[in-house]
């Protein structure tokens, strides 16, 4: 689990950083969740700020199993995220915050906060639109369902049959 300890910066006056590395291996079990093929690794900055801790992620990188969109052949996505900065709200009050502002609490029960949505939803943000095997890939017959990468088939194919623009028409 993405889920570190703060207590010793909490008591911390302002400005104290605390460094770390990690490399975890997460299992995410939501639906749209993406499926890991490779542990999360990175690094995580802690600044103590007034009423917050401000997290910087750098250097994070894991990669995703998916299939590819135009072939569906299994690929794995490596995902590479140079930076993501997040603030955790330690104590300010409610009626500090703007209204419908999404906040990130510290749980001062244990002292900890929890990146698993934070670095969830980073390396969502980073995932290819439309991954794919390869830019070159054919993908599949949409009349057969041939993956052409492999084969080649005999079906027509209305781009076969476009007629150019500039050809002068036959009287």
């Amino acid at each position: 689990m993405l889920t570190f300890s703060v207590s010793a910066i909490l008591g911390k006056q302002q400005g104290t950083v605390q460094r770390f590395d990690f490399d975890e291996a997460v299992i995410w079990d939501g639906k749209d969740d993406p499926s890991l093929a490779e542990n999360i690794s990175g690094s995580i900055q802690l600044l103590k700020l007034p009423h917050e801790i401000n997290v910087q992620i750098s250097h994070l990188h894991t990669a995703v199993n998916d299939d590819c969109s135009r072939c569906l052949k299994p690929i794995t996505c490596p995902i590479n995220i140079d930076f993501a900065e997040r603030e955790f709200i330690i104590d300010l009050p409610e009626r500090d915050l703007e209204a419908g502002e999404e906040v990130k609490r510290v749980d001062l029960s244990a002292n900890k906060i929890d990146l698993n949505d934070m670095i969830r939803e980073e390396i969502l943000l980073h995932y290819p639109f439309i991954p794919v095997c390869s830019q070159s890939c054919k993908g599949l017959c949409s009349k057969c369902g041939i993956n052409l990468n492999e084969k080649t088939c005999n079906c027509i194919h209305e781009g076969m049959l476009r007629i150019s623009p500039f050809k002068i028409p036959k009287a």
